[in-house]
Protein backbone atom coordinates (compact mmCIF):
# COMPACT_ATOMS: atom_id res chain seq x y z
CA UNK A 1 0.00 0.00 0.00
CA UNK A 2 1.52 3.48 -0.56
CA UNK A 3 0.92 6.18 1.76
CA UNK A 4 -1.23 9.18 1.13
CA UNK A 5 0.35 12.48 1.24
CA UNK A 6 -1.80 15.08 3.71
CA UNK A 7 -3.77 17.51 1.80
CA UNK A 8 -5.25 20.87 3.16
CA UNK A 9 -8.33 20.33 1.20
CA UNK A 10 -11.68 21.04 2.95
CA UNK A 11 -13.92 20.00 0.73
CA UNK A 12 -14.34 17.09 -1.93
CA UNK A 13 -13.66 17.59 -5.92
CA UNK A 14 -15.11 16.17 -9.09
CA UNK A 15 -13.42 13.82 -10.39
CA UNK A 16 -13.25 11.30 -13.53
CA UNK A 17 -15.53 9.12 -11.27
CA UNK A 18 -13.05 6.48 -11.31
CA UNK A 19 -13.20 4.23 -8.18
CA UNK A 20 -10.49 4.35 -5.40
CA UNK A 21 -9.99 2.12 -2.11
CA UNK A 22 -8.30 3.62 0.62
CA UNK A 23 -6.88 2.21 3.27
CA UNK A 24 -6.80 3.86 6.72
CA UNK A 25 -4.29 2.38 9.45
CA UNK A 26 -4.67 3.48 12.79
CA UNK A 27 -1.60 3.35 14.69
CA UNK A 28 -2.56 5.56 17.81
CA UNK A 29 -3.91 4.02 21.08
CA UNK A 30 -7.30 5.44 20.40
CA UNK A 31 -9.93 5.18 18.17
CA UNK A 32 -9.80 7.59 15.08
CA UNK A 33 -12.99 8.92 13.43
CA UNK A 34 -13.29 9.19 8.79
CA UNK A 35 -14.79 12.04 7.87
CA UNK A 36 -15.61 12.31 4.32
CA UNK A 37 -16.07 16.07 2.83
CA UNK A 38 -18.44 16.49 0.67
CA UNK A 39 -18.33 18.53 -2.56
CA UNK A 40 -19.99 21.63 -0.31
CA UNK A 41 -17.22 20.71 2.37
CA UNK A 42 -20.08 19.44 4.77
CA UNK A 43 -18.11 16.95 7.01
CA UNK A 44 -20.01 13.65 6.62
CA UNK A 45 -19.06 10.77 9.34
CA UNK A 46 -17.74 7.21 8.07
CA UNK A 47 -17.63 5.88 11.78
CA UNK A 48 -14.50 4.68 13.37
CA UNK A 49 -11.36 2.95 12.81
CA UNK A 50 -9.96 1.39 16.46
CA UNK A 51 -6.86 1.34 17.76
CA UNK A 52 -4.14 -1.06 15.82
CA UNK A 53 -6.90 -1.84 12.71
CA UNK A 54 -6.79 -0.92 8.94
CA UNK A 55 -9.99 -0.07 7.23
CA UNK A 56 -10.81 -0.27 3.53
CA UNK A 57 -12.80 2.77 2.53
CA UNK A 58 -13.88 2.93 -1.06
CA UNK A 59 -14.55 5.85 -2.20
CA UNK A 60 -13.81 8.12 -5.69
CA UNK A 61 -11.15 10.18 -7.04
CA UNK A 62 -10.46 13.79 -5.80
CA UNK A 63 -12.65 13.35 -2.99
CA UNK A 64 -11.21 14.28 0.38
CA UNK A 65 -11.22 12.51 3.60
CA UNK A 66 -10.69 13.82 7.24
CA UNK A 67 -9.38 11.90 10.25
CA UNK A 68 -10.69 13.07 13.41
CA UNK A 69 -8.89 11.68 17.45
CA UNK A 70 -12.11 11.46 19.76
CA UNK A 71 -11.44 14.69 20.94
CA UNK A 72 -12.60 16.22 17.65
CA UNK A 73 -9.02 17.43 16.76
CA UNK A 74 -8.32 16.98 13.27
CA UNK A 75 -5.01 14.90 12.83
CA UNK A 76 -4.88 14.98 8.32
CA UNK A 77 -7.10 15.12 5.50
CA UNK A 78 -6.25 13.03 2.54
CA UNK A 79 -7.42 13.06 -1.07
CA UNK A 80 -7.94 10.33 -2.87
CA UNK A 81 -5.77 9.75 -6.11
CA UNK A 82 -6.66 11.10 -9.32
CA UNK A 83 -5.54 9.12 -12.29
Amino acid sequence: DEPLAPTRARRSQNGSGDEVELVFANQSPSPLELVWLDLEGQRRSYGTVEPGARRAQHTYDGHAWLVLDPGGRELGTYRAPTG
